[in-house]
């Protein structure tokens, strides 16, 4: 790894941070400070907090392959995701541009008095660690990012099942550290998702951690059923108003690099992001969902033999397909979505009804199931703007009450958790890894992948140069090796991934 080669680098790494703060929103102008005045005294928590939110945050929608690889995105300029190549990133910016930085912070507030801030950091850490071990499976953790004399340049590469446990363990910790005693420091208007307000971090770092222990619970049910039991009666995200999220600057916000990605990628002409797939599509249209036209805008070229006026492009098409998906004939996202400001959602509470309805349905917690789920439909649907007598339209429709057996409620409860992801691609993309839901069908071009979604990404070739005999010993953990194929340590779902039921009808629409 060497990510920091010098014991001082974390110092650096502060200086650079505070040399480069941008104005993310209103409570972020205070940071825009004369680059050469930077000295020891500038080089704060507060300001560092800051930065590690804003740059962190604003990368979750991720419009490149993991965005393809959660089936959000698919566009003729992306080429053929399912391929092979050095995924440096999100390796590079995690290490180097925030975990640095909050294991800094970490460091630099373990004074009494600093001990809401020290939590929030540690629970933040913990969504980054969690974002990075979801994408590569094992990765340096506990000897990762350290300064001063702490300082290791070639870090092991801990299991996941480790850093599982851990995080689970931080996240428990953290939440309990808080505390709303008024003597206690406080980032305040620094704090870029809550304003520093603590109730808010202890629901975030419950829910978090609800997130977490669902997701094991197919490698180790006893773990995951542990912890739900502790945190589900929790204070929880549980309406719109405490979700965890940072808007972006409005569309005329000075500095560009702060302003909505959509916005900038419109007014770039680029438009990778800008095309939801045919999977994000079929999950609105199966079901004649109301967010449709709140996703979708009409195509140029309207298919006026389809029921549904919209069309979008299947992941990963070849030959022919491409033809009928071209540019024109696909539908925009919807102007929702092209609002002045951006929301980066990192954690919401329709995403905590749906995992609370998977706990029930599993055993792993006591409820109604059915009431959760409705919950959650209900909640992600406000969130996007939906008008109440189309909700209320929608939650008397047999697609708003789980039926079947067991495995056909968990796929309704995955398949309307992933559409309330939204532009959360790693999430998405981890959550359809983890179940298999919602069946994706897939174009015939050429993959490295056997013609499925990957299950990971593979080392960057930096590692290999870098930390050669950590990183090999960790490829050694995977069977089958460092590949795109290679399942982690959580993903041990059986019969997982799942073939769509029109795999192999063309086209692949069945509305």
């Amino acid at each position: 790894m060497n990510i920091l080669n010098k014991k001082n680098k974390s110092i650096v790494q502060i200086a650079l941070a505070i040399l480069f703060a941008l104005s993310c929103t209103k409570n972020f102008d205070e940071l825009n400070t004369n680059p050469g005045l930077v000295s020891e005294k500038m080089i704060k928590t507060d300001n560092l907090f800051s930065r590690v939110q804003k740059i962190s945050l604003f990368a979750i929608p991720e419009f490149g392959r993991v965005s393809e690889f959660a089936g959000f995105m698919s566009n003729e300029s992306s080429g053929f995701p399912f391929q092979n190549e050095d995924y440096g990133d999100p390796f590079t910016s995690h290490y180097r541009s925030y975990l640095s930085n909050i294991n800094e912070i970490i460091r630099l507030t373990q004074n009494p008095e600093q001990r809401n801030k020290n939590a929030m950091a540690r629970i933040f850490r913990v969504w980054l660690f969690q974002n990075l071990t979801d994408s590569y499976g094992d990765i340096p953790y506990f000897e990762a990012a350290r300064s001063g004399d702490d300082f290791v340049a070639s870090p092991k590469y801990d299991k996941q099942e480790d850093i599982y446990k851990d995080m689970l363990k931080e996240l428990k910790e953290a939440a309990a550290q808080l505390t709303s005693d008024p003597s206690q420091e406080n980032y305040g208007n620094a704090d870029l998702l809550f304003g520093g307000d603590t109730e808010a971090w202890k629901r975030l770092a419950n829910s978090l951690r609800l997130r977490l222990a669902v997701r094991v619970r197919f490698a180790d049910n006893s773990l995951a059923q542990q912890n739900i039991s502790e945190v589900i009666n929790q204070p929880l995200i549980a309406v719109n108003e405490e979700n965890a999220k940072l808007l972006s600057e409005p569309k005329d916000a000075p500095n560009r690099d702060n302003r909505s990605p959509i916005i900038n990628s419109i007014n770039s002409g680029v438009t990778l992001g800008n095309y939801f797939s045919f999977t994000v599509l079929e999950v609105l249209a199966v079901n004649n969902d109301p967010r449709m036209p709140v996703y979708f805008q009409l195509p140029k070229e309207i298919d006026a033999s389809s029921t549904v006026p919209y069309r979008a492009r299947p992941i990963n098409p070849s030959g022919p397909i491409n033809a009928r998906y071209s540019r024109d004939s696909v539908s925009f996202i919807g102007t929702f979505f092209e609002a002045s400001r951006f929301t980066f959602n990192m954690l919401t509470a329709a995403e905590v009804w749906f995992l609370k309805a998977e706990a029930v349905l599993e055993g792993l917690a006591s409820g109604d199931a059915n009431a959760l789920y409705r919950a959650g439909i209900r909640t992600a649907m406000e969130q996007y703007g939906v008008p109440g007598p189309s909700i209320d339209g929608f939650l008397l429709t047999s697609a708003a009450t789980l039926t079947g057996t067991n495995e056909q409620k968990l796929e309704q409860i995955i398949v309307q958790k992933y559409i309330s992801l939204i532009y959360e691609s790693t999430e998405a993309w981890t959550e359809y890894r983890r179940t298999g839901y919602p069946k994706m069908w897939l174009g015939s071009g050429p993959t490295d992948t056997d013609g499925k979604v990957p299950r990971r990404l593979t080392y960057p070739a930096d590692e290999y140069s870098k930390n050669g005999a950590n990183v090999q010993e960790a490829v050694d953990r995977l069977t089958g090796g460092d590949k795109l194929t290679s399942r982690m340590w959580w993903d041990a779902k059986t019969g997982v991934p799942y073939v769509h039921p029109r795999q192999n009808v063309y086209p692949p629409e069945s509305w």
